[in-house]
């Protein structure tokens, strides 16, 4: 379920957002319309208002009630827009809850594989979206048929304001937090107290301490007495700052005014304070906008793409794979050579050298057994074959540094995969050895001989065999 939360929490807040800004403008637009009504009627029963006086009163408060009447249509078409857009995405997120409760009961639907590559498309999208390439995640979602349910137009606005931080610019990001602070209040947001500290420090660090001491007495004191005022601009107690700042912001607004003490705060020696000078500054507001504006929108951090890419890999990695600690590729050796005297027509015994075998992997197939009552240890002629399979999705090359980031699985009991037929060697597919100590699935091994006249290849060596060479492999 929180792969598909964001689907309707994003049109949400939005409509919200949207129904809040509409409301205070027209609250404000009606006041001073009122207002002057009453200052008309206290005029005219003083005989102090002229006709021409009272017309232009009338022309200004129609203006303004036209202008009321403007904003109203058009925050009934976003508001409109954004209920639309939940609408059309409800069934969506309901066919998702009903594929879970059909993947519980162990049912299949017909339409569930459609419904499962809309919803990879519609991550794939956002992913898109997310790395800043909208065009590109326009046109796909376009030909995928999801654009209704990538939300492109957030993440391009989250983009701009990160654009403009990364220029040493606050006033989009302000601009953001004054359409946003209700939200920002609710969660306990401090991004635009941030954001004016910044502006503070960027202020003594262009010499102008009288204008640094004006914006901390204007910005941040309300904010770090509690009252409000580090926001972008209109109401005070509403559109600016986050609201209830604590005594710590006091203790931060303490500290920051200590600036203005020093010659030069950019080289005063003092490390808490040259760190406020830094470039890593811009990079930590950047990333704490970020952080925010998913909060504050519904979003979560990490992407529906990754948490669902994270999920799979910690499922079928192992501690073996190549993104586990110590699963790092091993250098090959050369077989060690059989020994003559003991064929494998003598009594042997097969030992797994590992428990934890994912489903996929290569040395659960043809390298992962070694040889004990023969004489001979298999652990070099395992060494030369491929460390990894190719199959297993946490060993593939493009996703090793994700996998190396989820823990591996813990699996009670192993699973051998015939390398051939990439299928579990149990019950009818029994494991069957090659006499060059290979071993593959009894499917596998059949379907080879009767395409080739009763001859089997083996895929690693070359070497040829028939189906009466093949000895079971008995794993305890």
């Amino acid at each position: 379920m929180e792969l598909d939360y964001a689907l309707l929490r994003v049109p949400l807040e939005c409509l919200s957002r949207e129904f809040r800004l509409a409301q205070k403008a027209i609250e404000r637009e009606l006041g001073d319309v009122l207002a002057s009504m009453e200052s008309m009627r206290e005029d005219d029963a003083a005989d102090a208002a002229s006709v021409i006086a009272v017309r232009e009163r009338l022309a200004s408060c129609v203006e303004r009630l036209e202008s009321v009447q403007a904003r109203m249509n058009d925050a009934k078409k976003k508001e409109a827009k954004y209920a639309a857009l939940i609408a059309e995405r409800l069934p969506h997120v309901g066919a998702g809850a009903g594929r879970r409760g059909a993947d519980d009961a162990g049912a299949t639907s017909p339409d569930a594989a459609a419904a499962e590559e809309l919803r990879l498309a519609r991550m794939v999208g956002e992913q898109l979206a997310r790395d800043g390439h909208f065009r590109l995640a326009e046109r796909y979602c376009r030909d995928a048929g999801v654009t209704s349910l990538v939300d492109i137009e957030v993440y391009e606005q989250m983009a701009t304001v990160s654009a403009a931080l990364r220029s040493h610019d606050c006033a989009a990001a302000l601009d953001w937090c004054a359409a946003n602070m209700s939200r920002l209040r609710r969660i306990d947001s401090k991004l635009a107290f941030e954001l004016r500290r910044q502006q503070f420090v960027e202020l003594v660090r262009a010499g102008q301490r009288a204008e640094a001491m004006t914006h901390a007495a204007e910005f941040l004191a309300p904010s770090a007495s509690g009252g409000g005022g580090a926001g972008g601009g209109g109401d005070a107690d509403e559109e600016n700052g986050a609201g209830g700042m604590s005594s710590p912001a006091l203790a931060q607004l303490q500290r920051d005014m200590a600036l203005l003490a020093f010659p030069d705060p950019v080289r005063c020696g003092i490390p808490q304070y040259e760190r406020l000078f830094h470039e890593d500054r811009w990079r930590e507001l950047q990333r704490l906008f970020t952080t925010e504006a998913c909060r504050a929108y519904g979003l979560a951090t990490t992407s529906p793409l990754v948490m669902s890419l994270r999920a799979g890999l910690c499922a079928v990695k192992t501690h073996v794979c190549r993104s586990a600690p110590g699963g790092g590729v091993r250098a090959a050796e050369p077989p060690a050579a059989p020994t003559p005297s003991r064929g494998f027509g003598s009594k042997f015994r097969l030992r797994a050298r590992s428990r934890s075998r994912s489903r996929g992997d290569s040395e659960g197939s043809a390298g992962s057994l070694s040889l004990d009552g023969s004489g001979d240890d298999w652990e070099a002629a395992s060494a030369a074959r491929p460390p990894r399979s190719r199959s297993c999705p946490a060993c593939h090359p493009h996703l090793l540094s994700l996998a190396s980031t989820v823990p591996a699985c813990r699996r009670t009991q192993s699973h051998l995969i015939c390398r051939l037929s990439q299928r579990v060697m149990e019950g009818p597919n029994q494991p069957m050895v090659l006499p060059n100590g290979s071993v593959y699935g009894l499917q596998a091994l059949s379907a080879m001989a009767s395409a080739n006249g009763g001859t089997i290849t083996c895929p690693r060596t070359g070497d040829k065999c028939h189906m009466r060479d093949l000895r079971r492999a008995y794993v305890l």
